[in-house]
């Protein structure tokens, strides 16, 4: 870099610096900083604690600025935010112990102060913060952001700087929160299903590639390659959502945050526009596409040597270079979705293959930013906000952050992608998740989803189930799909067995294969929600209807659901039983049904008045006398009031999208005779 622009971004980070200082509210308690608060259309300014908008990220900041002038005004700064943090903390008991978002910021940046100062009291202070909120914490979902994630992460930087014992603790106790919080994609695995979203989301801060990222640094610490397996499974999740048309992976969030999303959404039904539901749209950012995407392939690529992971890191780059190059005057330059954030990819490529045309892309980008604050009079915050914020990553101590790392790369730590380094592997012999093998995490991952199955093979082949799990299951993948290796494995079992135990073993295979296929096959899990909504609309509306009325009304099975017989779950085995299959975000529902249930929702398989479909069902039993038939009416009736009831029976002229990509499912190839 040219003397004369190293010393235009090192005097635009020190500008950032006194403005900073100069916006400080000093009390006896230390110094804050009130930084921008969204809450959907509502800006509000406050203080807070979190390293994203709050305190934290602001004392990272100036003790890096710190670092690089050795003005002392900044350490004091940095000093005088972390004594204010220790009153709020005492002061403010939290419930969230999020990483970048939460509480679990305030250990993470009195880690970087002890790092330093090499004072001792940042890391006493910081193991009682975890200590003590950690032991009541119950995190909601698995994401990096906001998430369980994020807090892994966290103490795992943590126990490499204690060694504290009950940290290990913590850090398995969450690894298997998050094994047990997985889904299985057609390929991959993710997590966290929201109502609101199409499917589970790609990307780093609340999709599969920042727990993926988390997966690795947990897989290079503990020097355990089934993180880094579980990692890659998270990585091929998200392969099958790249779109090399727009060389990007889809943003699934169907966001409805106002009335008129909510009035779009409602229209978008009524005209069965499937593609509102179904279709990602492409957004690149740290947050969600391309330029995070990309930050955690070359942290795979940098650990495990594999040359798809350097090629996806191409493709992120190229795509973030291109959208670099069209930045405007009204563009954002914050960490979390804005210029700075995407400049991050080809910094943190610079750092790993040492190419000077990387670090010029970082350059322009600043560049970029400085003449943007000269046009505009300032930055533009991450927020609808169109003025400055204060804050790490929606405000001016982020691109502050940016230009320090843009100055030494290899000596500013990523906020966005914070490495653990000076790795000494702990001994992690006597906790359950922390030393399992790739094979038994996909037992643990398989008995989720053919529990069954399962069963019925350990109970009849031990032997061989023992050996799949220890050998094969450690295998590449033959089909891409892990879950897809075990049903052609089983079904090969079944050659073993005799003939009697060979058809139950098919019959709860089948069965509990249609169940993932089913779960798989749901085209949006937003059109899913939504359908569940108008039907609980709908359901009050003819829950109120006289026998009249409900005669006249057109009614069918749900098409998304699927009736089964079989003798899974059959008593005695050697019998049949009725299933419904029905989808869901928990996964697929099954529900085992009478005699006389099934036969009243076999006769509305196909749209049909419930008039005609009570007489289709009477004539189903042998005859019967005036006063039986009678009885017999009421109890369908009163059967299909439940079924409606029950969201099992509805209007079809109301519901004219299908939630499941193939309505009609039925026996994979793989299963096939």
């Amino acid at each position: 870099m040219e003397t004369k622009l190293k010393d235009l971004i090192r005097n635009e980070a020190i500008r950032i610096g006194d403005e900073l200082l100069a916006k400080a509210e000093v009390a006896p308690q230390g110094m804050s900083w009130k930084t921008i608060d969204q809450q959907g259309e509502i800006i509000q300014w406050r203080t807070s604690e979190s390293i994203y908008n709050g305190v934290c990220g602001i004392i990272l900041f100036l003790a890096e600025l710190y670092k690089q002038t050795r003005q002392n005004k900044y350490l004091h700064g940095a000093l005088e935010g972390g004594r204010w943090l220790e009153w709020y903390c005492r002061e403010h008991p939290a419930t969230n112990y999020t990483f970048l978002t939460g509480r679990m910021s305030v250990p993470y940046t009195y880690l970087q102060l002890h790092n330093l100062t090499q004072n001792p009291e940042y890391l006493d202070k910081a193991l009682a913060i975890t200590k003590t909120g950690l032991k009541d914490w119950e995190p909601g979902i698995m994401e990096y952001i906001n998430g369980l994630a994020g807090t892994l992460l966290c103490l795992v930087h943590l126990h490499a700087a204690t060694q504290e014992a009950w940290l290990l603790e913590y850090i398995d106790k969450y690894a298997g929160q998050l094994l047990s919080q997985t889904h299985m994609g057609k390929k991959g695995i993710y997590w966290d299903r929201v109502p609101v979203n199409v499917h589970g989301l790609c990307g780093f801060s609340h999709g599969a590639s920042g727990v993926g990222y988390v997966l690795l640094e947990l897989g290079n610490y503990l020097k355990n390659p089934t993180f880094y397996w579980l990692a890659e499974q998270a990585f091929t999740y998200e392969s099958q959502y790249y779109d090399p048309e727009i060389n990007n992976w889809y943003d699934f969030r169907k966001m409805v945050l106002t009335p008129a999303d909510e009035q779009a959404q409602q229209g978008a039904y009524a005209a069965a526009d499937y593609g509102f539901f179904t279709k990602g749209t492409s957004m690149n950012a740290w947050c969600h596409g391309a330029a995070g995407i990309g930050l955690a392939r070359l942290r795979a690529f940098k650990l495990l040597q594999k040359p798809a992971y350097a090629m996806q890191a191409l493709q992120a780059i190229a795509h973030t270079w291109e959208d670099s190059q069209e930045i405007g005057r009204t563009t954002s330059f914050t960490l979390c979705h804005g210029g700075a954030g995407n400049a991050e990819i080809f910094l943190k490529a610079y750092e790993l293959y040492n190419r000077p045309d990387y670090l010029e892309m970082a350059e322009s980008v600043a560049i970029a930013a400085i003449q943007s604050r000269a046009l505009n009079g300032g930055y533009r915050s991450g927020t609808k906000y169109a003025g400055e914020d204060t804050s790490l990553f929606m405000g001016n101590a982020g691109i502050g952050y940016f230009y320090l790392r843009l100055l030494q790369p290899r000596q500013v730590p990523s906020v966005l992608m914070p490495i653990i380094k000076n790795i000494a592997p702990p001994k992690v012999g006597t906790y359950a998740n922390l030393c399992l093998s790739p094979g038994a995490v996909q037992r643990k991952l398989i008995s989720k989803i053919f529990p069954c199955t399962l069963q019925l093979l350990q109970n009849l082949l031990p032997e061989e189930v023992d050996n799949y799990f220890r050998q094969r299951a450690g295998e590449t993948s033959q089909t891409g799909s892990f879950p897809d290796d075990f049903v052609a494995w089983a079904k090969d079992q079944t050659t073993l067995l005799p003939l009697s135990e060979s058809h139950l073993l098919y019959e709860g295979l089948l069965v509990e294969w249609l169940k993932l296929q089913m779960n798989q096959d749901i085209s949006s899990d937003a059109l899913l929600s939504y359908k569940s909504k108008k039907k609980a609309e709908r359901i009050a509306v003819l829950a109120a209807l006289p026998e009249v009325a409900l005669a006249k009304t057109v009614l069918m099975v749900d098409p998304d659901m699927q009736l089964l017989s079989t003798q899974y779950k059959a008593s005695p085995p050697t019998g049949e039983c009725n299933l419904l299959l029905m989808p869901s975000l928990h996964y697929t529902q099954e529900l085992l049904l009478t005699e006389f249930t099934a036969t009243v929702l076999k006769a509305f398989a196909e749209a049909k008045t419930v008039a005609t479909g009570v007489q289709h069902i009477l004539h189903c039993f042998e005859e019967l006398a005036v006063a039986q038939q009678a009885t017999v009416e009421t109890l369908v009736v009163g059967q299909i009031r439940q079924a409606i009831r029950a969201g099992i029976l509805l209007e079809p002229d109301q519901h004219p999208l299908p939630v499941m990509v193939q309505t009609v499912i039925a026996a994979p190839e793989i299963l096939a005779s």
